[in-house]
């Protein structure tokens, strides 16, 4: 029976600060002007050198299809993708950085992952 309410005191514990912790991500990417899911898409194309699909974004951080494509959609209209078909998977379309896109993605994530949290 202790054990029992020892694991929900520690998963409590864990619940607070998941939640703390994606709430001072969120804010952050507010103030970048984008959503959490969209530093995640850009993570992504930071990681893969600018060159991913719209499914490998799904997948590796969960968000759904269709949000992956609205966040796609607008960094199309900014001028930071260019979409094009993949040889190797017809059914998928390659999504790759532009220039200003690169700087851009680069900027976000180097802030991201250098920024000190006191």
């Amino acid at each position: 029976m202790r054990k029992d309410n020892n694991m929900i005191i520690q998963l409590q514990r864990y619940y607070a600060l998941w939640e703390e912790c994606t709430a001072m991500y969120e804010e952050w990417s507010k103030d970048q002007g984008l959503s959490s899911n969209g530093v995640f898409a850009l993570y992504s194309f930071y990681e893969s050198n600018g060159r991913c699909t719209q499914k490998m974004i799904s997948e590796k951080w969960n968000i759904p299809k269709q949000t992956v494509n609205t966040i796609l959609k607008d960094f199309q209209k900014k001028g930071y993708i260019n979409m094009v078909s993949d040889d190797s998977d017809k059914r998928n379309k390659l999504i790759c950085l532009t220039e200003s896109g690169m700087e851009y993605t680069k900027d976000i994530i180097e802030n991201c992952t250098q920024k000190k949290y006191m």
